[in-house]
C-alpha cells in the first residue's frame, strides 16, 4: 500500500482548526481509534504514513465537519494547495501560467505520495489531462483531494473559470484515474 507524507495528516489538523471543523482537530481526533489517536500524536513531518491512516483521518474529518468523505477531502485539497503554494511560487506560477504546473505536475505529486505518477497529457491553451499511473493503494478520497488540489493550482497559476472532471476513477472499475481540466484566461 502506498504512503502520504506525514505533511498531510498534519495539515488537516491546521485545516480543520482553521474553520473546516466546528471545534477544530479536537473533534476529529473523537472520532479516531485510540490506535490511531496515539499515531497521529507521534507524527513528524519528515515521516511518511500508510494511506490507510490518511484515509480513516480524512472520514474522521468528513463526520466531525458533518460533510461527505469525498466533499472534506477535496475542500482539505484546496486547502492544502494554498497552504502549501507560498507567495515566492505563487508569483512564479502567475509567471508561468498553468504550463508551469503542468510541466512540474508529477514533481508535485512526488512530494506527497510514494507510489504512483501524475502524468499530464492533451495539452491545449485552456485545456489539459491528467492521469495518475502506476499507484499502489490509494482511494476515492485520495481521487477527492487530488481534484481540489489540481483545481486550486491551476486557479493560482492566474487563470479563471476552471473546472477539473475526474472522468475516470480506478476505483469505479476504470483502468487508471483521469481528470479533465478546462480554463479561460
Amino acid at each position: 500500500m502506498g504512503k502520504t507524507t506525514a505533511k498531510s495528516p498534519l495539515l488537516i489538523r491546521k485545516f480543520a482548526d482553521d474553520g473546516a471543523v466546528a471545534g477544530g482537530f479536537q473533534k476529529i481526533n473523537e472520532q479516531l481509534s485510540k490506535d490511531d489517536q496515539l499515531l497521529f500524536d507521534r507524527l513528524r513531518p519528515e515521516a511518511w504514513v500508510d494511506y490507510g491512516f490518511y484515509f480513516r483521518l480524512l472520514e474522521a474529518g468528513a463526520l466531525a465537519a458533518g460533510l461527505a468523505p469525498e466533499r472534506f477531502a477535496e475542500d482539505f485539497g484546496i486547502f492544502q494547495a494554498e497552504h502549501d503554494t507560498r507567495l515566492l511560487h505563487r508569483t512564479a506560477l502567475r509567471l508561468g501560467g498553468p504550463g508551469i504546473m503542468i510541466m512540474e505536475a508529477d514533481q508535485i505529486w512526488r512530494r506527497y505520495h510514494d507510489t504512483g505518477h501524475l502524468k499530464v497529457f492533451g495539452v491545449l491553451p485552456t485545456a489539459a489531462m491528467a492521469r495518475v499511473e502506476g499507484l499502489e493503494g490509494g482511494g476515492p478520497l485520495l481521487c477527492s483531494v487530488l481534484r481540489g488540489f489540481l483545481a486550486t493550482g491551476l486557479q493560482l497559476t492566474g487563470v479563471k473559470m476552471v473546472r477539473v472532471v475526474h472522468g475516470k476513477c480506478r476505483f469505479r472499475g476504470d483502468g487508471s484515474c483521469e481528470y479533465s481540466g478546462t480554463w479561460t484566461k
